[in-house]
């Protein structure tokens, strides 16, 4: 039996989709809701790094959830809690369609 608090967290995935093109320039980008699941979030580690004049901050986060076959797409954006995270890779977990794994990352840009 599944620990009932494993999965307490609610996330939203959902698709990163052109709002307007103009001339060959996007003018905007919009996210498209896909399914809002419970998950557990956790973050693993994070990073600190001085590129071009700009410190730059990433956090990863593991977060797992029961096995949907529209979530198996690692360009999905998943927000939780006003924070959005950018996949990086999708694992089902066993190879037994129960449990799917996300690899993510949240940057945090700072001047």
């Amino acid at each position: 039996m599944d620990n009932p608090g494993k999965y307490r967290h609610k996330i939203t995935f959902c698709k990163q989709i052109d709002d307007e093109r103009t001339n060959n320039t996007i003018t905007g980008q919009k996210l498209e809701p896909i399914k809002t699941v419970y998950a557990s979030v956790r973050a693993t580690s994070g990073t600190e790094k001085y590129l071009q004049e700009r410190l730059s901050n990433t956090v990863s986060y593991d977060v797992r959830t029961r096995y949907y076959p529209e979530l198996c797409d690692d360009t999905l954006i998943i927000l939780h809690k006003g924070q959005r995270l950018e996949i990086r890779s999708v694992v089902n977990i066993g190879e037994k369609d129960t449990d799917l794994g996300f690899t993510c990352t949240k940057i945090l840009r700072e001047g």
